[in-house]
């Protein structure tokens, strides 16, 4: 019994180094654990801003060509140093529906709201919610009975949320200007510009790819050189008018139409 009794303190502090290294084991596993997690937290940072950087370089550089693009329209189709003129004046009084009594829209429910708000007669769009180039392809004939002056298209919108390659969607375009020019050769054709949404609505944004938008708008204005068409920019409005758009930011409000219709009579249209 005095024997066991020695002995004790002694199995008492083996057992306490014992906890105590164990402890200490676990405090710097964890120690060591949560340093590989800040780590990888530093690393994961570092990749993700590595992406977001490149992204929002291809983004500007995206941005730079289609401005690009448009310039080299915009000296086609108006003259060496000469450019659209963007300050007009909407509210003048001017009858739009008399104005494009001979011309035709083609477009999807943002070409539709020119006769929604009655700034232009019904027989002078032909536009449908979601309507996109596959559908406008089938319509040639009906584009044909109609003989317009003038064709203004404004068609991609829906295309962006379905085709995600820029070549089909430009190869699909120019196949509907190509078969418009064969079928109405006097008739005289202009590309106008995809409107891209909204980028501080979310659900916009949950919808629509405006960097998909960029890059089609760049194909178009591309296009425009090549067939010798205008490129009727629209987007400068929208920059500059945030107020233009509906709740749902993606359509817009009937002070942008006015503009819209001004502007190309102003800068594109013949007397």
């Amino acid at each position: 019994m005095k024997k066991f009794l020695r002995i004790l303190p002694l199995c008492l502090l083996v057992i306490l180094g014992l906890i105590i290294h164990s402890s200490n084991t676990r405090f710097v596993n964890e120690a060591l654990a949560k340093g590989v997690e800040v780590k990888n937290s530093v690393d994961l940072e570092k990749t993700y801003g590595i992406i977001l950087k490149k992204s929002l370089l291809e983004s500007q550089r995206e941005q730079k060509a289609a401005e690009q693009s448009v310039k080299k329209a915009n000296i086609l189709t108006q003259g060496e140093g000469s450019g659209p003129n963007y300050d007009v004046n909407p509210s003048d009084g001017t009858d739009f529906k008399e104005v494009y009594k001979d011309s035709l829209f083609i477009g999807d429910s943002i070409s539709n709201g020119l006769m929604y708000y009655k700034h232009v007669n019904a027989a002078n769009v032909m536009a449908d919610i979601g309507q996109d180039l596959k559908k406008s392809l089938k319509n040639i004939d009906k584009i044909t009975k109609k003989n317009p002056k003038y064709i203004y298209i404004m068609l991609g919108m829906n295309d962006s949320i379905y085709v995600d390659d820029v070549n089909v969607f430009i190869e699909r375009y120019k196949s509907l200007i190509t078969q418009i020019n064969q079928n109405l050769p006097k008739t005289k054709v202009a590309i106008t510009s995809i409107l891209p949404a909204d980028s501080s609505n979310k659900k916009a944004m949950a919808r629509i790819n405006n960097q998909r938008i960029s890059a089609y708008n760049a194909g178009l204005a591309n296009l425009a050189n090549e067939m010798g068409l205008p490129f009727i920019d629209l987007r400068p409005y929208l920059r500059a008018h945030p107020d233009f758009y509906e709740g749902d930011g993606i359509h817009l409000n009937r002070n942008f139409y006015r503009y819209w219709l001004k502007f190309i009579q102003e800068n594109y249209k013949e007397a």
